[in-house]
């Protein structure tokens, strides 16, 4: 591009106020910009070297990502806005940054050409792009000043910057805070004055998105502290919709029906307590608002009331039922549930307790009536010996306040283990709190872990922050992939769990902490130790109560069309779809696969069949390529060895769906001693079915 007569004049004109100024202690600025003149004036008082300009403050990579997560919400609204900007201007060698409030620069984007020349003056992530660290400049002057500016040639104070064209916003929170800068640098051949209406913009653009995700946070809060009014009640709270399926629950709900409240979202309403009270009072709509029922279920005898959500047009939308432990009052007339259908029977009626989902309207409870809360453990779908032995070993674990130390392969249910543990302890009314240790920076781990006082970094939240163990006390904290902490980070955790206190990253006091520890992983502890990956002393630290938590392909078919069972009812209810069936070709794939990812797998596997079925019944073209070609390499396998005897092959046939349902609910009776209420509740059918397949099967003994 030429340059014009009148800017090279105006170059040569600002070139000899910038040689006097620098030279002169008394050099006249008034036919100077007043804004330029002043960032003069502050940048010889900080004594910035006017023939520099390469930047020698610049922050490491850990420091970075503190930074990186200090402002993530700015990074992530300014992103899209910073590529739409850089690709207007691309291959006119220019770059676009994004700088914090204290102009250390987060984020850059250009031309290469431009970015290689900005490298040799250290104008890059980590920098500190300050007046007092590079003199007078378009993004420490915008910050200093709160405009908009455009520096350009010899109106940067350093004499390395006069080649380059400079243009930067301030970027403000709703509250007028400045939150950084957004910048524009190129050569100063390329400069024109539109650069600056376009950086102002789209500033304003990153502003307007900030204020709807921070009108987006304060509704989130909102619900947060609606959410933990709801949790502080010692009533049960469940949300139904209209389907009758369990859309959210309180904490309260969770400990009185002893699931987690990932296992209890999605099921239905009907399986969990029996009968078919949510559908009666969904089609009922209205007239079935406001009466009591006594629910005699698995769970325990508890009171249940239900209403129903209406939208303006009339419609049932939903509904909300709370439940409360059973207490001793008047009788009064009786509804029950038999054969899928609601009835009311017209006198008084006393519950019995045989476990045939009867439920009172209306009245009390009956004298001596008792209630119970339902096992936690409950919620871990499977009866198969391997997994039963696992549960029976987390029933000892929440028995007491031992350390416990979970090994599994990735997806077998690690953190279902910790959550039940925690809510069958007496500690259950304290907090859970997971952290995944392989997920953190390994900058970040101690201040996570521990907190950091205020002040103890650039960045830091004026009053600290509270770490994962401060958050545990009182309850439980799951460190999950403990086998990938640093060994720096063992050595601090061993002396938490030694000493049971803490001490925050910058601080200088010991925070007493009240925590009970349970740790997963799925490496060999003990080689990771033998090969010095992991601290000796805390492997026994953690090492007192291990329970080794099976694979799936370890559990048996049984345990399978459990989970397989569970699981679509949970997803469909997700994603708003109807419970699909799984035909005899496809079910028999799925018992054959050996599952390398385990539940979590499973559950994509079911999500993937669900999602492209078009009826109600997903079939083998609806399974994963990978799943379909490993079942046929499985019987090309066999067929190499088709030429074995008749008999040889006849003895070892392939499972069909009968013997699978037969072999499941052999082993959910010996799992639960028997229990036919039990048994069926985790098979998710009713006792008379269950009754049904002991005739056919033949295992009423």
């Amino acid at each position: 591009m030429v340059v014009s007569s009148t800017r090279l004049n105006k170059k040569k004109k600002l070139e000899k106020y910038w040689e006097g100024f620098i030279t002169s202690d008394k050099f006249d600025l008034s036919q100077l910009n007043s804004t330029i003149a002043s960032s003069w004036q502050r940048c010889k008082e900080a004594e910035v070297n006017p023939l520099g300009g390469k930047c020698d403050r610049i922050f490491g990579r850990d420091r970075l990502e503190q930074l990186w997560e200090a402002n993530r919400i700015l990074l992530e609204v300014a992103a899209p806005v910073i590529e739409s900007v850089y690709y207007t201007v691309q291959g006119s060698d220019f770059m676009v940054v994004l700088v914090n409030n204290e102009g250390i620069i987060l984020k850059t984007m250009g031309d290469y050409q431009t970015l290689s020349s900005a490298e040799r003056l250290n104008f890059r992530q980590g920098a500190v792009w300050t007046e007092d660290s590079v003199g007078t400049n378009a993004i420490g002057t915008s910050l200093t000043s709160g405009i908009p500016i455009q520096i350009t040639g010899p109106e940067h104070f350093c004499s390395h910057h006069h080649v380059w064209t400079c243009s930067a916003a301030p970027i403000r929170d709703p509250e007028g805070h400045v939150l950084g800068c957004l910048d524009m640098s190129g050569p100063y051949d390329k400069m024109h004055p539109h650069t600056l209406g376009m950086i102002v913009a789209a500033a304003q653009a990153i502003e307007y998105q900030l204020r709807r995700e921070l009108s987006k946070s304060e509704l989130e809060l909102a619900l947060k502290k609606l959410t933990t009014a709801v949790d502080t009640v010692n009533d049960g709270i469940i949300y139904i919709n209209k389907d009758g399926i369990i859309t959210d629950a309180n904490i309260p709900a969770c400990n009185l029906l002893g699931l987690s409240h990932g296992k209890l979202k999605g099921m239905r309403f009907n399986h969990v307590l029996g009968g078919d009270i949510a559908s009666g009072c969904l089609t009922a709509g209205a007239s079935a608002n406001g009466e009591d029922f006594i629910i005699s279920a698995p769970p325990g005898r508890l009171v249940c009331s239900i209403k129903t959500i209406t939208h303006n047009n009339g419609t049932i939308g939903g509904a909300v039922a709370v439940i409360r432990i059973q207490k001793n009052g008047a009788k009064g007339p009786v509804s029950y549930c038999t054969g899928g259908k609601m009835k009311v029977a017209g006198g008084p009626r006393t519950d019995t307790g045989s476990g045939n989902g009867l439920v009172r309207s209306s009245g009390g409870v009956s004298a001596g009536t008792t209630s119970r809360q339902a096992n936690p453990f409950n919620g871990i779908i499977g009866c198969s010996r391997p997994i039963c032995a696992a549960i029976n070993l987390a029933r000892r674990a929440a028995a007491c306040s031992s350390t416990v130390l979970l090994l599994g392969e990735s997806g077998s249910g690690k953190e279902v283990f910790a959550t039940s543990i925690h809510m069958a302890s007496d500690r259950r009314q304290g907090p859970f709190i997971p952290v995944n240790c392989a997920s953190l920076p390994s900058g970040l781990i101690q201040s996570e872990l521990f907190g950091y006082s205020g002040g103890s970094f650039t960045g830091a939240k004026r009053d600290g922050q509270q770490g994962k163990f401060e958050l545990a006390n009182g309850g439980t904290l799951f460190l999950d992939e403990i086998g990938d902490m640093p060994l720096d980070m063992q050595a601090n955790l061993l002396r938490v769990l030694q000493e049971k206190a803490v001490m925050r990253v910058g601080g200088s006091k010991m925070i007493p902490v009240d925590v009970r520890v349970i740790a997963a992983t799925n490496k060999d502890l003990f080689q990771e130790m033998q090969q010095g990956r992991f601290r000796e002393d805390l492997f026994y630290r953690i090492n007192v109560l291990c329970i080794e938590i099976p694979p799936l392909r370890d559990r048996g078919a049984g345990d399978l069309q459990l989970l397989t069972q569970h699981l679509l009812v949970s997803i469909a209810a997700r994603l708003g779809r109807p419970v699909c069936k799984i035909d005899s070709a496809a079910m028999e794939m799925l018992a054959e696969y050996h599952w390398p990812g385990n539940v979590r797998e499973l559950a994509n596997v079911l999500e993937q069949m669900l999602i492209i079925t078009d009826d109600d019944v997903t079939r083998v073209e609806h399974l994963p390529r990978y799943l379909q070609k490993s079942a046929r390499d499985s019987k090309g396998l066999a067929g190499q060895v088709s030429c074995a005897p008749e008999e040889s092959r006849s003895s070892n046939p392939v499972s069909t769906l009968e013997q699978i349902e037969k072999q499941a609910i052999r082993e959910a009776l010996q799992c639960f001693g028997g229990n036919i209420s039990r048994t069926a509740q985790a098979l998710g059918i009713g006792r008379n079915t269950l009754y049904g397949k002991l005739k056919k099967y033949d295992l009423n003994d």
